[in-house]
């Protein structure tokens, strides 16, 4: 019983890190309809452990990009802005 009880607690967390990697990569253009479809295709063929590890090395790829490729001039940033 307590493995059973330990799987669903892993399995949820898995399906939540899931959850926010769809949400980041969604955050960096992706389409909400194709992220999903690319999860639930690869979730067919893979253990859910699996699809997180394959998801989060795209995610990380992406934020490699977007760090290299997306670098803000000093003069770009908003030095007005004011933060409560």
């Amino acid at each position: 019983m307590t493995t059973t009880k330990h799987m669903t607690k892993l399995e949820t967390a898995l399906q939540m890190q899931l959850a926010n990697i769809k949400a980041e990569l969604e955050g960096f253009g992706w389409s909400a309809s194709s992220t999903r479809r690319y999860m639930r295709d690869a979730l067919s063929v893979m253990c859910l452990s699996e699809v997180v590890a394959f998801f989060d090395e795209m995610l990380t790829e992406e934020r490699e990009y977007y760090a290299r490729h997306t670098v803000l001039a000093d003069d770009q940033l908003d030095h007005t802005a004011v933060f409560s």
